[in-house]
Parts: C-alpha cells; structure tokens; sequence
C-alpha cells in the first residue's frame, strides 16, 4: 500500500542570538562534536494499539431545494424543436383558439441544415448497404463442385476443408513428401479465405444495415423536428404568449424574437387556476414522490410561504443539443464518400456516425440527462397575486433530516483507490466548529471532474447521520472538511510513523536490542493520525529510534536514549 504523504508543519522561528550567546552555543556544539560519543538519538516503544486510517477531502452541505414555477393550471405548452426564430404569429396573447388551428411560423436554419445533413447520411447508409449486400450475394452465389452431395457453395466450403486437412494429417503419418503436404495445406488455406469472406460479408450486411436504421431514425427525428417548426394549437383553450428571455422586461414573444431548443413558445390553456412546477435533478428525486408536502418561497413575495403537494412527477422537456453539434459531427461526410472502396470500414463508419448524432429534441435538461418536473397542487394563493411565470424556491419540510441534506466531497485522485461506498466519513463545517456531522459513503462517481487548473478529483455523496437534538441547523451550500476513514486496524503492532525509514524499496525501522540499532523490514498496514500499524519482527515492548532515524545503520550504537 503505497504510503499517504504527511503535511509538513511550518518550522517554528527562534529568536536571533546575540553575538554572546551566538559564541557559546558554537563552543557547546563544538564540544559535543568532539566527543566520542555519537549524536543523540531518540526512541519510543512498540505498542499494540487500534490505527484508523483517514483521507481528508474538501466537503461541502448540498441541501434538498427545487426551483419552484407558477405554471397555468391546464396549459399544454408549445415548444421550439431547436434554434429557432419566430417569423409569423396569427394569435395575440388572450385569443381563444381551437385544436389544430395554425397559430405561426418558426424558421430554423440549424434544424434545415441537420434535415439536409441527415438526409445525405441516410443516403450514404441506404447505398453502402446495398453494396455490401450485392457483394454477398455474389460471393453466395459461387456454385458448387459436387452438386450432387451439396445444396450449396457454403456447406460445399466447409466439407472440404475438412478433407484437405484430414488428407494433411493422412500424408504426415504416410510420411509423404513435403511438397505433397504443402500443396494440400495451400488448398485448404485458400477455401479458409473463402470462408472468412463471406463470414465477414454477412458481418458487414450486420453492420450495414444497423447503420441504415441509425440513419433512417435520424431522418425521421429532423423531419419532426422541421415540422414542429408550424405553430399549432395541441387543444382548444386560452393563448398566453411566453416571455421573451432574449428581450427581458416583461415582453412577450413577437416576431422576430429567437428561442431556444425545448423553450416555450406559448402555451393554451383550458381552464382557470395555476399550479406549481418543480425542477428535479434525478439526484435529487427520491424523496419527491407523489403526496409529498411543498412549502415554497416566490422571488416576488419574500416572507409568505405557499404549501401544496405533488400530484405526479414526469419527465422533463426535452432541452436538446444544438443542432450546431450535427453540422460537426457530419462533417467528415466527403471523407466517408470518398472511402466507399472500403465498404467494410465505411459501415462501421456510417454506424459510428448515424448512432452519435445530436438529434433535435435530445433532451439537454429533461429526461436523458436526469431532469423531472413535479406537478405541484397549491393549497390556496395564501392572497397573493399569482400569476404564470413567477419563481422561488421550494423544499420538502416533512422529509427527515437524512433525505433534507447530504454532504458531498471532492476525493483526489491520488486517494481515490482507497475510497468505496460503505465507508465512514466525519465532516467538520467551517461555520459549525466542534459539531461534527457523521455520514456513510452512498455513491461515487466513476468519472472525475477537472479543474481549471488541471486537478482531477471523483465526486463522492454522503449520506448523513441524524444529529443530536442540540445541534445547529445546517444551511445549503456550508463548506469544510471531511475525513473519510478507509482503514481500521483493532489491535496491531504499532510504531510512530516518524520511526519508518524507506530502504532498498521497502519500509524498515531501527530496534533497539542490547543498546544496537538493529534493521527490520516491516509491511506497512495503514497510517493513523500519529502511529502507524505494521507487520514484522518486531515486538511489543521494545524501542524504535524515532529521532535521528535518518543517521542510523544498522548497528549503529544507540545507548539509553
């Protein structure tokens, strides 16, 4: 187990002598030098102790809070597919329209150009399968040799492999001539080939075709997508016109007002009433379950808290990738055209390609990256001035303390080999000095996050324990450490951890028998806070040099220290 570094402690600053006293500390350790006595050397004694070994890692308290939006009770939502601007709106805010009825135009030229891009795809994919598939055909479709024991090429193949090699063994053990041997083993290599081609073709047919299907689902998706681009109304109902993010101050969309993929256009509503939303991460979605308690804050009214409950939780809108990513990732269509030689690589190619597109519609912040909406119903406005559009805050206050919070750290990658789910971990918060939070490991993350500065480190979640009645109330976003413990020991042989010198690539320490440093090779086990626990011939009782330990060899005369 490779050694944890210890921090080093500034050295403490003495006091500058004066020239006097500068004089005589020279004479005293000129004296001491010339004596015959060696320098002093320090000891402590083995001891059989319990040794927990500790990784310290920033940490920092993640509270169960959601976004909260005031939504109109019954409105169904017009979205854009993508990128987008609006160039015609037939409705006003507060028309009555009805299901079906044309209400604008969108124009999208990053969605028209993945249409084209997808289309040349499919194209590509839909000719390289027929290509490989003419090319089965016509290696199927050798005849045979011997018609009347065989239905075809293929099994004609495979049964006479098996006759030039058992002719190979024959003439070996008939001990033929070389050259007679080597003739057979040409044949039977050449019906190899023969064999590997048409398994290999049947692969590519495979592939071929999985990447035609890619394909043609990407087509389809691009073409809804240009079709969602015709504003329709999904029922009959009330027109409210989203707000233009783009414009700000409480404008609505208009022609000429750009959106964003997933965003909404504008909504029909069918009835009177307002509801709340509830952005979930799907790290957080556990305890949001259906008729689970809300109390929520609006930005626009601080100090009255609305309540309700969640009705049902469903995916969230499909954000989407820009469609910006589809133009890169079909960018290497001419080099793919220009490899149709190469039928085999330009399947898998095409494969690669069709199945990796961003498709218009992928969800960016909704069901495929982990986003949910809980649908929120209010108890009352508590008199307050609702109205669609307005945020804040919501929280989950029936929840127990273990589902409010959680602690999550940030382990470096240097000790994340030690760290597994399951483990302790002890959380000191800077604003809650000596109140200690205890938790236990629930999940860590495989992949790291890099820093701006190049620092790797793997995101661990930590479930905590209840507190004591007494203790403080904790607060989203408090920061501090937390020492994981990775490895206990009860009762093992333990020395200072200032007594392991590294020597010959292995750990040893310097015992003290009959007044001689002796040298033992010990396996260091884990280090503790000050000791650590280790495996070798060394006993309870006796002394290790702790100080001086980088002068001593073994044999070194070590006295009474």
């Amino acid at each position: 187990m490779a050694r944890r570094p210890r921090a080093r402690l500034p050295r403490a600053r003495r006091p500058a002598l004066r020239p006097a006293a500068a004089l005589l500390a020279l004479a005293v350790v000129a004296a001491a030098c010339n004596t015959d006595d060696a320098a002093a050397f320090g000891t402590a004694p083995v001891t059989i102790e319990p040794v927990v070994q500790v990784i310290s890692t920033p940490a920092s308290v993640v509270a169960r809070t959601y976004v909260a939006t005031v939504r109109d009770a019954n409105g169904v939502a017009v979205t854009s597919p993508g990128l987008a601007s609006i160039t015609e709106l037939l409705v006003e805010d507060g028309d009555e329209v009805t299901a079906g009825q044309r209400l604008g135009r969108m124009r999208s030229d990053a969605l028209t150009t993945s249409l084209r891009q997808a289309e040349s795809v499919q194209q590509l994919a839909a000719a390289n399968e027929r290509a490989v598939r003419d090319q089965l055909a016509l290696a199927e479709s050798q005849p045979v040799t011997r018609p009347n024991e065989f239905s075809d090429r293929a099994e004609e193949v495979e049964a006479l492999l098996a006759e030039a090699l058992a002719e190979v063994d024959r003439l070996r053990a008939s001990g033929a001539d070389d050259a007679d041997i080597n003739a057979v083993l040409v044949t039977a290599q050449q019906l190899r080939t023969e064999i590997a081609l048409v398994s290999g073709l049947r692969d590519q047919v495979l592939t071929a075709e999985s990447a035609r299907i890619a394909a043609d689902q990407t087509l389809a998706q691009a073409r809804a997508a240009i079709g969602q681009l015709t504003l329709v109304a999904p029922t009959d109902g009330t027109v409210r016109l989203a707000a233009d993010a783009a414009a700000g101050a409480g404008r609505t969309v208009s022609v000429g007002s750009d959106v964003g993929p997933g965003q909404t256009v504008l909504t029909v509503t069918t009835g009177v009433g307002l509801r709340l939303e509830l952005a979930v991460p799907e790290v957080a979605l556990a305890p949001v379950v259906e008729g689970v308690r809300v109390a929520i804050d609006l930005e626009a009214y601080p100090g009255t808290t609305l309540t309700g409950r969640v009705d049902r939780v469903v995916a969230g809108p499909a954000g989407g990738a820009l469609p910006g990513g589809l133009a890169d990732g079909l960018g290497g269509l001419g080099g793919l055209a220009d490899g149709l030689g190469g039928l085999g690589g330009l399947a898998g190619g095409l494969a690669g390609l069709a199945g990796g597109l961003p498709l218009p519609g992928d969800a960016a912040d909704g069901a495929g990256s982990g986003g949910f909406i809980a649908e929120v119903t209010l108890d009352s406005d508590a008199g307050l001035p609702l109205r669609a559009g307005l945020t804040g805050t919501a929280v989950l206050p029936e929840l127990a303390f273990t589902d409010r919070f959680e602690i999550r750290m940030d382990v470096d990658e240097i000790d994340v080999v030690l760290v597994e789910v399951g483990q302790s971990v002890v959380v000191e918060l800077d604003a809650l000095r000596g109140v200690p939070l205890k938790g236990t490991i629930v999940a860590l993350a495989v992949t790291p996050d890099r820093s701006a500065t190049g620092g790797t480190s793997y995101r661990a979640r930590v479930r905590l324990d209840e507190p004591e009645d007494d203790a403080p109330p904790l607060r989203g976003g408090l920061t501090g450490a937390g020492d994981i413990e990775v490895q206990r020991f009860d009762g093992p042989i333990t020395v200072p951890s200032t007594a392991l010198r590294r020597r010959g690539g292995s750990e040893v320490v310097y015992v003290v028998r009959d007044g001689i440093a002796v040298e033992v090779a010990v396996k260091v086990l884990a280090f503790g806070e000050a000791r650590a626990a280790i495996e070798g011939d060394v006993a309870e009782g006796e002394r290790v040099v702790t100080i001086g330990v980088e002068r001593v060899e073994d044999g070194t005369p070590i006295g009474d220290a």
